[in-house]
């Protein structure tokens, strides 16, 4: 069904878009999102909002098998990663 739902959203010509924020956008977030990953993957994406405090701040993005962590909990694993190796 899933595999389905891909095809169906490549045919229409756009991309669902998981977007986890730490903290709700405001309307000017949105858009400027919204170009920014229409103009990164080529199609118009449908965005599907989460909120998890947990990221303490930025966006975590996941786009059929592709994944974009601006997160600042990511970055700051990436960091601790960096320092332990």
């Amino acid at each position: 069904a899933e595999l389905f739902r891909e095809y169906q959203a490549a045919d229409e010509g756009y991309l669902d878009v998981d977007v986890t924020t730490a903290f709700p956008l405001e309307d000017d977030q949105w858009g400027k999102l919204t170009s920014v990953l229409e103009r990164h993957f080529h199609k118009q994406p449908r965005l599907r909002v989460f909120i998890d405090n947990r990221l303490l701040g930025g966006v975590f993005i996941r786009a059929g098998n592709q994944v974009i962590d601006a997160s600042v909990r990511g970055q700051i694993e990436r960091l601790a990663k960096s320092l332990l190796n």
